[in-house]
């Protein structure tokens, strides 16, 4: 007896069915592309929240204020990973480009693996 992969009750007709009914078959692909839609809009994010650091440093910024981030569109609850210097700085990366948040209300951009290299020389 084959079983509904979305409710599990028994499935009559065709061998190859997989859904009980319509309902089930579409809750199933709504949950699937639900979550796609989530991973999709993060990656949306994220990589507008490169092009926006990658914007600044091309334009030979490296510190600006944070509500001039903002003002681009950047959105600092998503970020790839988080190194920390020796002294506990952390340093949030977006790919490959990196930033820290300043106490004076501005964050520093730094090229990838620069940052805490540059820190230890100083």
């Amino acid at each position: 007896m084959r079983l509904c992969i979305e409710c599990g009750r028994a499935i009559t007709g065709r061998s190859d069915k997989k859904f009980c009914s319509e309902m089930c078959r579409n809750s199933f692909h709504n949950k699937r592309n639900r979550r796609e839609t989530v991973i999709q809009e993060t990656n949306r994010i994220l990589q507008k929240n490169y092009r926006i650091l990658q914007g600044f440093l091309s334009g030979n910024e490296r510190e600006i204020t944070i509500i001039r981030v903002k003002s681009e569109g950047f959105d600092f609850n998503l970020f790839t990973s988080i190194e920390f210097s020796p002294s506990g700085e952390p340093c949030f990366y977006c790919y490959d480009t990196g930033y820290v948040v300043m106490n004076d209300c501005s964050i520093k951009i730094v090229s990838p693996s620069n940052y805490f290299s540059l820190q230890s020389k100083i």
